[in-house]
């Protein structure tokens, strides 16, 4: 019997909200009984630099060039060539979120590598800077497909993000092909939107502050639907969501599985969306398909066929990243073991130990669930173990 604790909370809007990418806790927290999460993405502090030192960098301000120690992977950039985009994107190798992100900027950089659009990951915060980067970038091979670079003692970071008063990675800047700052913040909040405008030549600044002063109305009517349980509305202003910002369809998308599922509680119809979502929405994108499978398993009183599409989820975000990433094993892991699979969740979070490779932090996270996993199942073989007879 489902407790108070699986009540239904709304949540789930929560990314919707804020207009930023649908990351997996905000799709959860539907189902949880505690306050609602942040609505702000996953981020990690960088190193902050003396207030002295930052000049002030604004939206429509002359992008300033970017300093580089070291090229890692990719050309060269030696300047900002009008006609052309750029995106500077600072993370690091210790940042979780920024390395959830990698497969995305990879897709961008293949949809527009042939139009004119450069991505730069620039690192600024490794305290061994190349000797930190260099084996980071090689392990992930075309996980990574873009252009890599270390910063040269924070003068970029200082140039942007300390001028910008943006205080955690990962952080990305758009320069457009006039070579002014066009947009900056996180990456998955509107960014794509922003880029494909660009590309397109039909950007317009004072349309795309109405577009967010709309999703923050659309976001509040959708809390509010959410809030006093009616689901019906609520989907409708998913739809409307997706008319004013159709860079974040997918999350709406996913926040309708959530509201199908675990709101309505409509098996049948959220099984189709999630079969959808498998198939083709999400297809490709990890980071989405993990906020899925986080989804249903967040479901309260799971079904077999909610077990089963959590590990079908999973799988999917192993394959997308390549079978090289650690926490996505580990998310594999975590579905076999809640479809009672514990020989396949033991055998892929070893897996998922050794994909953490020289991230000792990591490395440690991942072992211990291992050892928990490998715990719980000698402790359940004792327990289904038959009890000795005394003839």
């Amino acid at each position: 019997m489902c407790t108070s604790a699986c009540r239904v909370r709304p949540a789930l809007i929560i990314g919707l909200a804020a207009g930023l990418a649908f990351v997996a806790g905000t799709a959860v927290a539907l189902a949880q009984p505690k306050a609602a999460t942040s609505a702000t993405p996953p981020t990690a502090a960088p190193t902050a630099a003396p207030a002295a030192e930052a000049k002030k960098l604004s939206v429509g301000d002359k992008a300033p060039p970017i300093s580089i120690e070291h090229w890692v992977k990719g050309d060269k950039v030696s300047g900002f060539e009008p006609g052309k985009i750029y995106v500077v994107e600072f993370w690091a190798t210790w940042c979780g979120p920024c390395i959830k992100n990698m497969p995305h900027l990879t897709k961008l950089q293949k949809e527009y590598k042939d139009k004119g659009v450069t991505i730069i990951g620039v690192s600024s915060q490794d305290r061994r800077g190349i000797e930190d980067v260099r084996p980071f970038v090689e392990r992930r091979g075309d996980v990574i497909g873009y252009t890599i670079a270390v910063d040269k003692d924070m003068e970029t970071a200082k140039a942007y993000m300390f001028a910008t008063g943006q205080q955690s990675i990962p952080a990305a800047y758009i320069v457009d092909k006039k070579g002014n700052l066009a947009w900056y913040g996180h990456p998955m909040d509107g960014m794509d939107l922003v880029l494909s405008e660009l590309v397109a030549d039909t950007f317009d600044a004072g349309k795309h502050a109405e577009r967010i002063a709309k999703h923050k109305e659309l976001a509040e009517q959708f809390s509010a639907s959410a809030g006093g349980a009616k689901w019906d509305e609520a989907l409708a202003t998913l739809d409307e969501i997706t008319k004013n910002r159709p860079d974040l369809s997918k999350q709406a998308e996913l926040s309708r599985f959530a509201v199908l599922r675990i709101g309505k509680k409509d098996a049948a119809a959220a099984a189709t969306q999630r079969d959808k979502l498998l198939g083709t929405t999400l297809k490709d994108d990890p980071e989405m398909l993990r906020a899925l499978t986080e989804t249903i398993m967040s479901v309260p009183e799971p079904t077999d066929a909610d077990r089963a599409g959590a590990v079908e989820a999973a799988r999917a975000v192993v394959a997308a990243t390549q079978s090289k990433d650690a926490q996505g094993l580990s998310l594999l892991a975590r579905a076999h073991k809640a479809a009672g699979q514990m020989d396949k969740a033991i055998e892929t979070q070893t897996l998922a130990v050794a994909a953490a490779g020289e991230n000792e932090g990591l490395k440690q996270t991942m072992q211990s669930i291992l050892d928990e996993m490998k715990t719980a199942a000698a402790a359940s073989a004792k327990t289904d173990a038959p009890a000795k007879s005394d003839k």
